[in-house]
């Protein structure tokens, strides 16, 4: 088991936080099913199957969501599964402390360099998924 950690202040509430990714989340799936999915179907676990060029087939499923708070999504591509949890923290109307955790569950020892790898990709979503909910923000608000 490898298990990475990474912790941002992000400058968006944690409501809004968490919306985003359930909105990039459905729209995610209905890419890979090819028909409509919305947030409700997200918030009730939904699991979808993908091809990947790269993987093959994969499963995604959606887990322990609790809005505003806690969002986790598991990946399965063969005997490898890889869940993604954010944990969500208000600080105050329009921040949050976000803590990302991802566990790969495999027979392969980490090692320093994938870690520190790992890490920084982490990092960067959580600057993507901020950047992404700034800018959802200020297009409802037709700046």
């Amino acid at each position: 088991m490898q298990e990475t950690i990474v912790e941002k202040d992000c400058r968006v509430s944690a409501k809004d936080f968490y919306d985003t990714l359930l909105i990039s989340s459905a729209q995610e799936a209905e890419a890979a099913v090819g028909y409509e999915i919305n947030v409700n179907d997200i918030k009730e676990g939904y699991h979808y199957r993908r091809e990947t060029a790269k993987y093959g087939e994969e499963i995604v499923t959606y887990k322990r969501l609790l809005p505003g708070r806690e969002y986790a999504i598991k990946v399965s591509r063969g005997t490898k599964n890889i869940q993604m949890r954010f944990k969500l923290v208000k600080k105050d109307e329009n921040s949050c402390h976000v803590v990302l955790t991802q566990t790969i569950m495999t027979n392969k020892k980490p090692d320093w360099f994938s870690t520190m790898v790992m890490k920084k990709r982490l990092k960067e979503r959580l600057k993507q998924v901020e950047k992404g909910t700034e800018d959802r923000l200020a297009k409802e608000r037709g700046s």
